[in-house]
């Protein structure tokens, strides 16, 4: 998908007209073509909006820059590279960018010793309890700060939340 058009200034033609193809694309891409996803700063892939306002947002805030591989638009991720483990999984793709450099070769160096990695990976990837199905104790974290994210919730707030679902589960868990 051609990205030249960011290197534009948004007021310009060239860029409006990239972010035009851009919600063009991602209209044709998006499983419900009267709304798609915003990758504007504000946004950052949380809502869906008419394609009319993601264009306004793209031209008046930007596309939120994190945001590379627009798999959220029609681009495909790119094919990941072979590790040591034979299964690359989602925990290990986080672990990996936040943890490792890119030595240029392809292969990431990872910037701690991995050798609970795989231990870790696993108690990350176990079920939240028994018999749960719909959550890993790694997701379950995951979808809890992005909870207290999309609603502004304070650190403090969140901390009390945490401390009341601890004291409401079982010991030890």
């Amino acid at each position: 998908m051609d990205k030249d058009w960011l290197t534009f200034s948004r007021p310009s033609t060239e860029y409006r007209e990239g972010a035009q193809k851009f919600v063009q694309v991602a209209k044709e891409y998006g499983g419900n073509r009267d709304k798609i996803i915003c990758p504007c700063i504000i946004c950052q892939n949380q809502c869906f909006q008419l394609p009319a306002i993601v264009y306004e947002h793209l031209v008046i805030n930007g596309i939120n820059p994190s945001y590379t591989t627009w798999v959220f638009h029609g681009e495909q991720e790119p094919i990941l590279q072979q590790h040591d483990y034979a299964n690359v999984t989602e925990t290990y793709q986080m672990y990996r960018d936040v943890l490792a450099e890119d030595d240029g070769t392809g292969k990431a160096n990872l910037l701690i010793g991995d050798e609970n990695f795989k231990q870790k990976v696993e108690e990350a990837e176990a079920s939240l309890y028994e018999g749960c199905t719909k959550y890993t104790k790694l997701s379950a974290t995951v979808v809890l700060y992005k909870i207290k994210a999309s609603n502004g919730a304070t650190d403090k707030l969140f901390d009390e939340l945490l401390q009341a679902l601890k004291d409401m589960f079982p010991e030890g868990w």
